[in-house]
């Protein structure tokens, strides 16, 4: 069986790029993007929408990153959240962590990386990336 996953990105062709690599991941499947925290609350009240993992972008409007993976983990705690930025800093980080990511992924990794950290994310249930670590 593939994890599910669910992509929440304003960048619409973001999205559909990294949901183009994720099809390749022998693992994974793309169930659907949606383009903020608030449509991504609308597409979850349906009761087989809900992903394994969340790819969420840390920059949005309406609904940013720190609000959405607040909320889902308040109402979806065991949905694995990897949060996605071009953001590299300790306090974004951090942040990210408080609210509910398990993970934490710069937008310009190779595929490569992407694929070990949604694996890394299934198995251990967390995924820093090594300057997070430093």
């Amino acid at each position: 069986m593939k994890h599910r996953i669910a992509i929440v990105d304003d960048h619409l062709l973001i999205a559909k790029a990294i949901g183009s690599i994720i099809d390749t991941f022998r693992q994974f499947q793309v169930m659907f993007e949606a383009e903020n925290g608030k449509v991504l609350q609308d597409r979850l009240k349906q009761p087989d929408a809900v992903p394994d993992i969340v790819l969420l972008d840390v920059s949005m409007p309406v609904m940013d990153g720190f609000a959405t993976a607040s909320w889902l983990k308040t109402n979806f705690p065991s949905v694995l959240i990897l949060a996605l930025s071009v953001q590299d800093d300790d306090e974004t980080l951090i942040r990210m962590i408080k609210c509910g990511a398990r993970g934490y992924l710069h937008k310009n990794v190779h595929p490569a990386e992407l694929e070990r950290a949604l694996l890394t994310l299934v198995k251990s249930g967390i995924y820093y990336p090594e300057w997070a670590s430093n």
